[in-house]
């Protein structure tokens, strides 16, 4: 049952989706120190060293939504509040070298739950959702602030994503020190099939976007945010789940990225919420 209130009207109600939109945001493809808040780092443990290896969003609370293939044995910790992972202290220069903005330091939560979806299926890449219950929790400020769960199914025609490149933890680290974001066309069902025929693509719960060329999830995370934005509230209505390998080009077009539909798991999720 979805509500048909105006997105807004229900998100005010929330407190969720805003971001501080000071002068800090920059166009192109780098966020501003305070962009996209809501963004989660999850760090693994590899070889006895700490890497990053998939994204998440935190909606509200002390939950972190992610995919269920990112919860791994060997998640040690979740970072909120992060912009550049190769900074202590991430500031924003400005013209006038005086004039600096700089972010409160990330914060890391070590102690948590995680929970999957009861119906993941790995090998199909079906329901791949999962919840990361933090045991302490967040402080809201303008660096760590929740994104909107959708009020609706309905999907745009484009949505963006944003994120450090980390992919699956298995054998990339992050790709990006700073947080990069993209925008990506929605792309239809039966498209989106074509390159994947060996996973049946479901629409009821999942969706397709990218295939610009150049432009890929390859600056979201796997586990981080498929995104819109509605009256200056921000919704995840996707869980980047599986591309392209490495950003591939198949035939010159980019091949686009599967997300989990959020919309379909909007029971599951809020049920479940710490």
């Amino acid at each position: 049952s979805h509500s048909f209130l105006p997105h807004s009207a229900s998100a005010s109600k929330n407190k969720c989706g805003i971001q501080a939109l000071s002068d800090r945001i920059v166009g192109g493809e780098m966020t501003a120190i305070d962009e996209f808040p809501w963004m989660a780092l999850l760090s693994y443990v590899e070889d006895g060293a700490e890497v990053w290896g998939c994204g998440g969003s935190f909606i509200g609370t002390r939950t972190i939504l992610t995919a269920a293939h990112c919860l791994l044995p060997t998640l040690s910790y979740v970072r909120l509040g992060e912009h550049n992972v190769s900074s202590a202290v991430d500031c924003q220069i400005f013209a006038n070298p005086l004039d600096r903005d700089c972010a409160d330091p990330p914060m890391d939560f070590h102690d948590f739950i995680v929970l999957r979806h009861p119906q993941w299926t790995p090998e199909l890449k079906q329901n791949d959702v999962g919840l990361i219950k933090l045991m302490q929790k967040p402080p809201l400020t303008d660096f760590i602030y929740p994104i909107c769960l959708p009020c609706s199914d309905r999907v745009s025609v484009n949505a963006s994503v944003a994120g450090w490149g980390a992919s699956d933890g298995i054998d990339t680290r992050a790709s990006s020190d700073t947080k990069l974001k993209a925008v990506l066309s929605i792309v239809d069902h039966d498209k989106c099939q074509l390159f994947y025929r060996n996973f049946n693509i479901q629409i009821r719960s999942q969706i397709c976007a990218g295939g610009r060329k150049g432009v890929n999830a390859c600056r979201g995370d796997s586990g981080g945010p498929l995104m819109i934005v509605k009256d200056d509230y921000w919704f995840v209505i996707g869980i980047v789940s599986f591309g392209p390998q490495i950003c591939a080009y198949e035939h010159g077009i980019t091949a686009p990225s599967v997300y989990t539909k959020v919309s379909e798991y909007d029971n599951w999720i809020r049920t479940n919420m710490a």
